[in-house]
């Protein structure tokens, strides 16, 4: 047997002790890798199938976000052609009301004037009423004639 001095064994026990860990360390490695593999690669639950699950979900909706988009295109569409068509019809109705404010003012100066001229001419009858009730009464001499008073 080959007699190895003491520090050259304590070397190698130390060395063989580093190895062991290192075995340890590879082999807690491994089983961690594996865990992380499946985690990502479980066709139920790992990364790989939720992306690819989300991924066929963005697919769709945007597919179905581009139909929505034509729909409201074509009804943008329509809707603009709508209101190009009551323009002139909003046009129209404000000449209109114009007008109208016009012939309402002229309307009413016209029945004032109307109600003026019958007032004074009603006054006007009463008081020819009553002047010839005036008339009579000095014609008579007497004092027993009576006014009424629409006559007054």
């Amino acid at each position: 047997m080959i007699i190895m001095n003491m520090s050259a064994q304590d070397d190698l026990k130390n060395i063989s002790t580093k190895l062991d860990t290192i075995a340890n360390d590879h082999k807690e490695t491994a089983t961690k890798v594996s865990e992380i593999r499946g985690r990502l690669f479980d066709p139920d639950d790992g990364l790989y199938s939720r992306v690819k699950g989300l991924q066929g979900w963005a697919e769709h909706h945007e597919e179905e976000c581009q139909e929505q988009n034509k729909r409201y295109q074509e009804l943008h569409k329509d809707l603009k052609k709508t209101l190009e068509s009551i323009d002139p019809l909003t046009d129209d109705y404000k000449i209109r009301m114009s007008r109208k404010k016009w012939i309402d003012k002229v309307v009413y100066v016209v029945l004032a004037a109307v109600i003026g001229i019958t007032v004074k001419n009603v006054s006007s009858i009463d008081n020819i009423h009553v002047a010839a009730a005036k008339e009579k009464q000095k014609s008579h001499g007497s004092h027993s004639v009576v006014i009424t008073k629409s006559q007054e």
